[in-house]
């Protein structure tokens, strides 16, 4: 079973917890960036928004445009960053998408553009994630996804100490909120990116016999089964 097929099955539940964890993680950012009018956090969020709602109708390269309007308005907002970092990450995957179906069609030379466009996306991405970090050091999220964005690149190394980053501030927040499902679920997604899909299942159904009305610890034991079934 291809390795970027199983780590995309389950990276869409990094996306789920996003808007979760983006406001636990960069609340010492925000605090950091407001200034004496009131004005101006209700405008960037605004603006985030309004990009993030572009992405969810697809237009990937509108949301893109509107998001660096934003850095350019607002160069210390550490979570326009992340998101735009998660929309690189998708133009990653409608490329390579391509490039698998190309490939299938015997395409040699489309599926290779596709590939190497998807690998410039995702290489883009950890780019703009380290500049997330930068910005607010305690960002578990953008450790998380710059680690699973430097993975498909083969970054393997530097992607691993990313997810053990990232591994550490869940934990620290968890600590905090022992009740908390979804940096639970954070914490098994990155079991699972480091390929122990096996020990990821397990944990996810710990979560959701402590958490019984969780949808979403219920379809993330739905979606590890399919992986540990694709596996076999």
């Amino acid at each position: 079973m291809d390795w970027m097929i199983m780590m995309r099955i389950i990276y869409c539940f990094v996306l789920l917890f996003a808007v979760l964890l983006v406001g636990c993680d960069s609340s010492n950012t925000d605090t950091a960036e407001q200034e004496p009018s009131q004005s101006k956090p209700q405008d960037k969020s605004k603006l985030l928004g309004q990009a993030l709602e572009l992405a969810g109708q697809h237009k990937f390269d509108e949301a893109l445009t509107a998001l660096d309007m934003l850095i350019a308005e607002y160069p210390d907002y550490a979570e326009a960053y992340f998101r735009k970092g998660n929309i690189l990450h998708g133009q990653g995957n409608l490329l390579y998408d391509r490039s698998v179906a190309m490939d299938s069609k015997g395409d040699v030379a489309a599926a290779t553009k596709n590939s190497v466009e998807s690998t410039g996306k995702f290489t883009e991405a950890v780019n703009v994630f380290n500049k997330a970090i930068e910005l607010n050091p305690d960002y578990g999220a953008a450790y998380l996804d710059r680690g699973i964005n430097q993975i498909l690149i083969n970054q393997r190394k530097a992607g691993y100490q990313s997810l053990d980053k990232a591994e550490e501030i869940f934990k620290a927040k968890l600590a905090e909120d022992p009740t908390d499902v979804g940096f639970k679920i954070q914490l098994v997604n990155i079991t699972g990116f480091r390929g122990e899909f096996r020990n990821a299942l397990e944990d996810a159904k710990t979560i959701l016999s402590e958490h019984p009305d969780s949808e979403d610890a219920r379809n993330l034991v739905l979606e590890l089964e399919e992986v540990v079934g694709l596996r076999n």
